[in-house]
């Protein structure tokens, strides 16, 4: 149940190529994938196509586990339930019945992990290279991340801002009072969020955002009980600032999760 740790593989500059991408490990066993599976369910021409996988696999001193697709031109290849650790890239292009594999081994370096392999200097004359040297490059896209953080940053500030003058916290003091320990926390949030989103997957992102608001309620409500009504001029409720810390971080908490997941597809 829940979201699982993935490997997606870009490929460009195989225009017109039909090829069969895995990802070959040392292990022969790894969650529901084994080495050594019969393959019983599959077509005899599938178990034909894995067997040769399989005896390409133990050629080369790795494994095949079981997992492959077929794809065309430029295209993507994804391995999103337990994809192993470490692994090699294995590309079989059947019309040539020619392999390709890599000769570094890489790994899962995030939760989401994301490749490029460009082949554009696969081919000479139209004619593919035998020898040519498959490999990738991260590819991560943290341009999410940062709009995540930037509408987070937006939204909490308009609340807070927005919520304070309601509550006649109106004054210039006041107002910079929860500016700046907006802009403290929101940024030492944001980034405890990227860091357990980027290597654990959004339920660690979602743990954190929802514990570390507790936190920041806690500081804000402190902070706000003892400087707020300092510089109020005015007699004020002693709960005022409490209740407004957490009616802030209440809209906020829900605002930021409906971003989150809109942009990184939380749920």
């Amino acid at each position: 149940m829940g979201p699982k740790p993935s490997v997606v593989i870009d490929f460009t500059g195989l225009e017109g190529q039909e090829y069969y991408v895995s990802l070959l490990s040392e292990i022969t066993r790894y969650g529901p994938w084994n080495a050594d599976a019969a393959w019983e369910n599959e077509t005899s021409d599938e178990r034909a196509l894995m067997q040769k996988f399989r005896a390409f696999a133990i050629s080369k001193n790795t494994n095949f586990l079981g997992h492959y697709s077929k794809l065309n031109g430029d295209d993507t290849y994804s391995w999103g339930y337990y994809p192993p650790q470490t692994f090699q890239i294995m590309v079989y292009f059947p019309d040539s019945d020619m392999f390709l594999l890599s000769d570094k081994t890489y790994e899962r370096y995030a939760f989401h992990s994301y490749y490029r392999v460009n082949a554009e200097a696969w081919f000479s004359a139209g004619e593919m290279d035998p020898q040519a040297n498959l490999a990738a490059v991260q590819n991560y896209d943290f341009g999410a991340e940062i709009i995540g953080f930037a509408l987070r940053l937006v939204l909490t500030l308009a609340i807070e801002l927005g919520l304070a003058w309601l509550l006649f916290y109106r004054r210039q003091k006041q107002l910079q009072l929860i500016l700046a320990v907006n802009l403290f926390t929101q940024i030492a949030l944001n980034l405890v969020l990227a860091f357990a989103g980027y290597k654990q997957g959004p339920w660690a992102f979602i743990f954190f955002y929802f514990t570390l608001e507790i936190l920041i309620f806690a500081v804000e409500a402190i902070v706000y009980r003892l400087r707020l009504l300092g510089q109020a001029g005015r007699t004020v409720e002693k709960l005022g600032p409490v209740v407004y810390a957490l009616a802030a971080n209440v809209l906020s908490f829900g605002a930021g999760l409906l971003v989150s997941d809109y942009l990184l597809g939380l749920f």
